[in-house]
């Protein structure tokens, strides 16, 4: 069973005002800055964004091919 699956499992995020983070990251602030002014870890705010849907993609990777294997650099 791979961890987290169950309803309600795993560690819980900090007591944080969601309203108010949404809205701090729709004003332009970045995550670290709205951990900071919670005073929560980072990565609980990473948590939380992803949880609310706000995280964004990075979009594709672009591979370069500049390491192939049996060619020179």
């Amino acid at each position: 069973m791979k961890g987290g699956s169950r309803p309600n499992a795993g560690r819980k995020l900090p007591d944080i005002n969601g309203r108010r983070a949404m809205l701090l990251l729709s004003e332009g602030m970045t995550k670290k800055e709205i951990a900071e002014r919670f005073s929560v870890p980072y990565k609980s705010m990473l948590t939380f964004f992803k949880k609310m849907g706000a995280a964004q993609s990075r979009g594709a990777y672009a591979w370069s091919g500049k390491y192939k294997k049996g060619e020179p650099q």
